[in-house]
């Protein structure tokens, strides 16, 4: 069995997760760390593989990944 990517990963997690531009690697969610009505949260995947994650809102990356 082989894993998901991390950005998949991550994707799959996320409430209310879609696209945003055209080139499949910019997304805006729900954030999970705080009560989300609109999303607020962009996931991004960068060059190197790695998941970037901003809550507009302002919670913090490790408050985001922990819920």
């Amino acid at each position: 069995m082989s894993e998901a990517a991390p950005f998949s990963l991550v994707l799959s997690n996320l409430q209310g997760a879609r696209p945003i531009g055209g080139n499949g690697k910019s997304f805006v969610a729900r954030c999970p760390s705080h009560e989300d009505q609109h999303p607020s949260l962009s996931v991004t995947e960068g060059k190197d593989g790695r998941v970037l994650l901003n809550c507009h809102a302002g919670c913090g990356t490790e408050d985001v990944v922990s819920a």
